[in-house]
């Protein structure tokens, strides 16, 4: 497995592998409802939108919205062409479901718009590849955790860089914010687990 989303409600989880495929699967009993092919590349970061409605998948240098309920593909997003680094690593839907946040091996951060299908933000601060995008739980902070052992957070709206957090000593490799937005926890490939207070964010 190189991926595992469950979504909003439980019902849904799904899995990617490295046959290029996504499987979606009834969290209840087990058993898999549909196998979402099509992909050119590996899925390496899937996401549930808060809705349920929509899966978004990374793959290659593109971002895949499926529609869960028809189980078909809706649209793609394809990451500007910096050739084979490009990759797109992480995937991570906006609170209101109407913004997606694509991380990359191209050092980027990009936020979507849904409806359009346009970049609203590129974020190029990072030094080194992307590899977690979470929103914080108001939509407010979108955080970046980076191989060049950082943690961004940036203003989603604005594009403005509001702090870099710094600690760990080797990759950061996953962000995660407390339900309440008031924590925020990063993993490291140092053997680290860090948390920030986000009080004053």
């Amino acid at each position: 497995m190189l991926a595992l989303a469950l979504s909003p409600y439980g019902r849904l989880l799904a899995s990617s592998s490295a046959d290029k495929k996504i499987k979606l699967w009834d969290a209840t009993s087990g058993n898999v409802l549909q196998t979402l092919s099509g992909l050119t590349d590996y899925v390496i970061s899937l996401a549930f939108s808060p809705d349920g409605q929509t899966l978004a998948s990374a793959s290659g240098k593109e971002v895949t919205l499926w529609d869960t309920s028809s189980k078909k593909k809706m649209k793609t997003f394809s990451v500007p062409d910096h050739g084979r680094t490009d990759f797109v690593t992480s995937v991570a839907f906006s609170p209101d479901g109407k913004t997606l946040a694509s991380g990359s091996y191209d050092k980027t951060v990009i936020v979507w718009d849904l409806a359009s299908g346009k970049a609203l933000q590129t974020f190029k601060e990072s030094s080194d590849k992307i590899n977690s995008v979470p929103f914080s739980p108001n939509g407010q902070i979108l955080a970046g955790a980076s191989d060049d052992w950082l943690v961004r957070l940036w203003e989603p709206a604005s594009g403005k860089l509001l702090q870099t957090l710094s600690g760990h000593n080797d990759f950061v490799q996953s962000v995660l914010f407390s339900p309440d937005g008031q924590m925020l926890a990063s993993a490291s490939t140092d053997g680290t687990v860090r948390l920030w207070g986000m009080a004053s964010k």
